[in-house]
């Protein structure tokens, strides 16, 4: 039982009722593959979220052999729902060789930050990192 004088304790409390309720309106990212069209040179990579409502706030290339395009940002990322990535080759290799690593800013309800990081090359991408950004 807590005591009122038990500051540490409540302290303590009051730190994993904050991370339940972060956990709560966590979204949780995945792809759901990726596909390229060779004559238009153009990428697409499936994005879903199974978990909690994510608020997208941009798109950005790290790396690689592509250009991003359609970004149609900021963009809200229901529960259960998917929406494309979309990509052109820049010219220096044909889309299905052509290597990337994107990161995608996003936000919760609660407004906490996020980053995610897909890599790939072709129609072969996966995410490799998703977490808090604080």
């Amino acid at each position: 039982m807590l005591r009122g004088n038990d500051g540490e304790a409540m302290l303590k409390l009051q730190e994993i009722e904050e991370q339940k309720l972060r956990l709560s309106v966590q979204p949780r990212l995945w792809l759901n593959g990726a596909g390229y069209s060779g004559s238009q040179g153009t990428l697409q990579i499936d994005l879903n979220n199974k978990g909690e409502t994510a608020y997208i706030d941009d798109f950005i290339v790290l790396s690689g052999d592509i250009e991003l395009h359609s970004k149609s940002i900021p963009y809200e990322l229901d529960k259960g729902s998917r929406r494309y990535i979309f990509g052109r080759d820049n010219g220096t290799v044909h889309i299905k060789d052509a290597e990337y690593e994107i990161e995608i800013l996003y936000h919760n309800s609660l407004n906490q930050p996020y980053h995610a990081i897909i890599k790939g090359k072709g129609q072969y991408a996966k995410i490799v990192i998703d977490e808090p950004l604080s």
